[in-house]
């Protein structure tokens, strides 16, 4: 298997309360998001959620891994969790103001 270093996905969570599928793992590939990155663009707290879809499942509460924690103004924030997926997988994220950016650096191995 190949590996892939790169930044498998940014995305702008301009709306919040809404669950955004930031990235789906490409078929006949393994992926390990190596670091998370959460930046608030906006003045005020405010909270983020994320998980992973195994298989594309419908959205679940066993999915989250950080549910509703905090952020504050203006705050960045990196998590190094090394989360392992599979084909198909997607990893959801969510933010309650619609401020924040999301930012998935990894590997994949195909």
């Amino acid at each position: 298997m190949a590996n892939t270093y790169k930044v498998l996905a940014q995305q702008e969570m301009s709306t919040a309360n809404n669950p955004y599928d930031a990235y789906t793992v490409p078929s006949n590939t393994e992926t390990v998001i190596s670091t998370i990155s959460i930046c608030n663009r906006g003045s005020t707290a405010t909270t983020y959620t994320f998980g992973v879809r195994v298989d594309g499942e419908f959205y679940d509460n066993k999915q989250y891994i950080a549910y509703n924690a905090p952020i504050q103004p203006y705050e960045s924030i990196f998590l190094t969790l090394g989360v392992t997926m599979d084909a198909g997988d997607i990893f959801l994220a969510m933010s309650t103001s619609g401020n924040l950016s999301l930012s998935l650096f990894g590997s994949e191995m195909s």
